[in-house]
């Protein structure tokens, strides 16, 4: 433990105002890692996990990191000091010699618990954040397509969007089931999930970057005369047929040697 955890081992946290509604430990960590988290909602992750007493580890980083009120690396020591059995050793000691560093003015980067982590259960903690983030960017990216196709389309899009996230997960649990019984097989299959959710998103990116808008059956018809009418307007002006010569005979001797 490091000196600092001994130093602070009679420090009682600062009290909080209570949370209304009491919310669950899960309500405190969507406060804290949903991707839409704003400083607001922080600042109510702050006082659930202080009232809840079940996520001292994300306190610290909400303290050590400035999310939802100022930046306090002291109080976050106190909180992380106390999150021992919220994780593995090993993370629990990196996140503490990070924190020092950071109290040191060693550190400059943020104190995250998914940079420290070796257990096969944090990974598979981890790697549902990350997927979460992963499916919000694909929901905006197929948004965005949505918008650019015709009504009568979105339908199939969104069928198509339903049946490709099916997909990513069945193939996920088949490419994962080697991994079936050990501590990180959820974070095994999520990170194949993950694999196959890019995958469809780079599709619909190929799909729909640098094409023409969607046009109408007479815009299609004018630009077609437009065309043609150019065509036309060359074809008066150019020779139609260019003159090609024809391909230079060989002599005799060499036809017969080849």
């Amino acid at each position: 433990m490091p000196d600092f955890c001994t130093r602070l081992a009679g420090v009682t946290p600062v009290a909080t105002p209570a949370v209304h509604p009491p919310q669950t430990y899960e309500d405190c960590l969507d406060l804290v890692y949903s991707v839409d988290a704003t400083q607001q909602s922080r600042a109510q992750a702050r006082r659930c996990c202080e009232a809840s007493g079940d996520c001292f580890r994300e306190l610290a980083m909400l303290h050590a990191n400035g999310w939802g009120g100022p930046r306090d690396l002291d109080r976050a020591a106190v909180a992380l000091c106390r999150a021992e059995d919220e994780m593995a050793p090993a993370e629990w000691q990196g996140m503490l010699e990070h924190l020092e560093r950071m109290r040191k003015g060693e550190e400059k980067d943020d104190l995250h618990f998914c940079d420290h982590v070796t257990s096969g259960r944090g990974g598979g903690f981890c790697a549902s954040i990350e997927l979460q983030r992963k499916y919000a960017d694909l929901k905006k990216l197929v948004a965005q397509l949505g918008k650019s196709v015709p009504q009568e389309a979105r339908p199939a899009l969104e069928e198509l969007d339903s049946k490709a996230f099916n997909f990513a997960q069945n193939e996920a649990l088949l490419n994962c089931e080697v991994n079936r019984g050990g501590t990180g097989y959820g974070g095994f299959c999520m990170g194949y999930e993950m694999v196959e959710a890019e995958r469809f998103g780079q599709l619909l990116r190929l799909w729909t970057e640098d094409r023409l808008s969607a046009v109408s059956v007479e815009q299609a018809k004018q630009a077609d005369a437009e065309l043609n009418a150019v065509y036309k307007n060359c074809a008066r002006r150019c020779p139609s047929v260019r003159t090609v010569r024809p391909a230079r005979q060989l002599p005799e001797r060499m036809r017969m040697r080849s």
